[in-house]
């Protein structure tokens, strides 16, 4: 209840009660701070600034779009330790469909083969890659070059999404 002097007060100091101890109220958590005060409940947090809410939001972002391209590249590049070209030859496994230019125009797409070019590559089979899809070897390292630059980016913005949540908390700027 708003008092005359802008005072707030419960229902329960109104009747000399202690607060949080009324009727009907629930009570209070008492949590004692460094010099041995108490207060009654959390303590509210500041206010985000526009540029703190930016920060957060911009990790978040980040964090997101880089955990997805980690996770493709990096899946690519683990099944390709799994799978062994001859496996895929022989149709034990299949990771991908027909490829479609193959089946209506009898030609070769510039993707057809990599995946046996990759699980070539990672066995250390070089040559026999070249044989699935010349391009294999550049697609391959691009790909490890992008999981590895996807990894270091989504630790970087994991700092910075911690360093945007710190400064929030300590009512301060980002830096």
């Amino acid at each position: 209840m708003l008092y005359p002097g802008g005072s707030l007060r419960s229902k329960g100091e109104d009747r000399g009660e202690r607060p949080g101890r009324g009727p009907g109220s629930v009570p209070s958590r008492h949590v004692p701070s460094r010099d041995g005060s108490r207060y009654h409940g959390p303590v509210a947090q500041p206010e985000l600034t526009a540029e703190q809410r930016f920060a957060r939001t911009d990790a978040i972002g980040r964090l997101i779009a880089f955990a997805i391209a980690a996770l493709v590249l990096g899946g690519s590049l683990g099944v390709s330790f799994l799978v062994s070209p001859e496996d895929i030859d022989s149709g034990r496994v299949a990771l991908s469909p027909t490829c479609n230019v193959k089946r209506l125009f009898g030609r070769e797409c510039p993707t057809c083969g990599l995946t046996r070019a990759f699980s070539a590559l990672s066995r250390g089979r070089y040559s026999e890659s070249l044989e699935y899809n010349r391009g294999g070897p550049l697609v391959y390292g691009a790909f490890w070059l992008g999981a590895l630059v996807s990894l270091g980016c989504l630790a970087r913005a994991g700092r910075d999404l911690c360093r945007a949540q710190r400064g929030s908390r300590a009512g301060g700027g980002l830096g």
